[in-house]
């Protein structure tokens, strides 16, 4: 039974939707962390007392320790959950340079001692501008100033990885990876 759902994949590409989704079907004992929401704050904080600019600060080694130092902590506070009785937890991120490990989901598995499911998002590239276009969500605008560069990390294809990918623009999929997570979520019966 997993006690950790993890839902990644790169911006735009449906990982708020899904995890929303997920949250109204699981049972109070979840608790979702999603990695923009929490550590948002923290991010404008260091870059306005540094007076740089979100978009001044794409692609320098501020904003990579920066996203080191999120994804830390949201581990971190899963972790924190998990020592309570019977919590679970849905994390929610990119999770690119995680993912981008072979040994991730074993890793994650060692260090909460319980099984980890994951999930991942995927839209082409034209559907996640336009999503992007459509919002005004911290990040989107220097994702939208710095698009070519951003674009080359989508891929045009649904890629083939160890765990479910969903189009995110087919609404079966979703439901049929959201089943499969809430089936992954649940207790094994008792024997």
């Amino acid at each position: 039974m997993a006690r950790i759902i993890i839902v990644a994949g790169k911006p735009g590409t449906g990982k708020s939707t899904l995890s929303r989704a997920l949250m109204s079907e699981l049972p109070p004992t979840w608790t979702m962390l999603d990695v923009d929401t929490l550590y948002i704050p923290m991010i404008v904080a260091v870059l306005a007392d540094r007076g740089v600019s979100l978009v001044d600060a794409y692609g320098t080694p501020l904003l990579r320790s920066l996203r080191d130092a999120q994804y830390a902590g949201l581990l971190a506070q899963a972790e924190q959950i998990l020592t309570q009785a019977n919590r679970r937890v849905v994390l929610v991120g990119s999770f690119s340079t995680e993912l981008a490990d072979p040994g991730f989901r074993e890793r994650c598995e060692a260090r909460f001692r319980c099984p980890v499911a994951i999930v991942e998002t995927w839209a082409p590239p034209a559907v996640v501008r336009k999503r992007i276009d459509g919002r005004s969500e911290f990040w989107d605008q220097m994702r939208r100033v710095h698009w070519d560069r951003e674009r080359t990390g989508y891929a045009e294809e649904l890629p083939l990885r160890p765990w479910p990918v969903i189009d995110t623009r087919a609404e079966t999929d979703a439901r049929s990876v959201l089943q499969y997570l809430l089936d992954a979520a649940q207790p094994a019966p008792l024997a």
